[in-house]
């Protein structure tokens, strides 16, 4: 398939890619053709920081462009007329690049809520925490910076979602599964308590992604990547990560008293079918949960 004039790759394997292996691929791509280097913005800008994406978005790198300069849409390619401040743009390897505070707020301003979240999430998991302890003066700063850059373009399209993000982003979240999760949780009503630990069988922790406050249920995130991606796997069959799993949820039952509930990706399309999806594993929905799903 031809992913820009003259640059084709196997239709196969780019349906394998993610959405950040294919933004890397269109940057250089569009890197080699320019005659002066590119300044890469948004989604492509995340991609290079290493921040994560939906693999349901469109394939097109994003570039700036100065605000007189001429130039639309091409295929693979999306330009944005704006100026920047130097601050602004960072080099990361053989491209420039807004920074990654930048593309966050970028982002928030033009991206669906819950992938703006995930992106804000993964950055601060990058950079405000460290095997579990948060850096919460940096996190505050962060807040604080986002806020003022959001209210210094109060009125524009996508300045409540900044200001949102700003306040709610959170580094406990250890994927973008969580990120959209406890999006619509918050959308649903559902209060949650993040990342919470319970003593394990032998030694340490385990720790849930979320626990239901007050419902005696916790919530765990499962993409379906756990059960496939040998990365992940550490040299273990699908069947015994599930076996692994099935223990350890048998084990929190019986220690806490308090079940365990799972979901993935396709119970997290929307917030409508989150909240039947939890309604369906028994979890109570408070009455803003139950006004949106026009139940109340």
């Amino acid at each position: 398939m031809r992913i820009r004039r003259g640059w084709y790759v196997p239709a196969e394997y780019w349906r394998t890619l993610h959405a950040e292996d294919r933004q890397l691929a269109l940057a250089h791509v569009i890197r080699s053709e320019a005659n002066t280097s590119p300044l890469f913005s948004h989604y492509t800008a995340a991609a290079l920081h290493g921040l994560p994406l939906d693999d349901r978005l469109e394939a097109s790198a994003h570039v700036i462009i100065l605000p007189q300069n001429a130039g639309n849409a091409s295929r693979g390619m999306k330009r944005h007329r704006m100026r920047l401040e130097p601050s602004e743009i960072t080099r990361v390897g053989p491209y420039f690049c807004t920074t990654p505070e930048r593309t966050i707020l970028d982002i928030a301003l033009t991206a669906p809520a819950p992938l703006a979240l995930s992106v804000a999430d993964a950055y601060l998991h990058d950079n405000c925490c460290v095997d579990r302890r948060i850096d919460e003066a940096s996190v505050a700063e962060w807040r604080d910076r986002l806020s003022s850059r959001a209210a210094a373009i109060a009125g524009q399209r996508g300045v409540q979602t900044a200001r949102w993000i700003a306040a709610f982003a959170d580094p406990r979240a250890e994927s973008p599964l969580e990120s959209v999760s406890r999006y619509h949780l918050d959308r649903l009503g559902i209060r949650v308590s993040l990342q919470v630990p319970v003593p394990a069988r032998v030694s340490g922790n385990y720790f849930l992604d979320f626990e239901f406050e007050g419902l005696g249920i916790f919530g765990e995130c499962d993409g379906k990547h756990k059960y496939t991606d040998p990365a992940l796997l550490g040299g273990k069959t699908a069947a015994e990560r599930v076996y692994a799993e099935k223990r350890r949820d048998d084990w929190v039952m019986a220690t806490t008293q308090k079940r365990s509930i799972h979901w993935g990706w396709p119970d997290v399309d929307t917030t409508r079918h989150f909240g039947l999806q939890l309604q369906a594993f028994g979890v109570p929905l408070p009455k803003k949960g139950l006004l949106l799903l026009g139940q109340a």
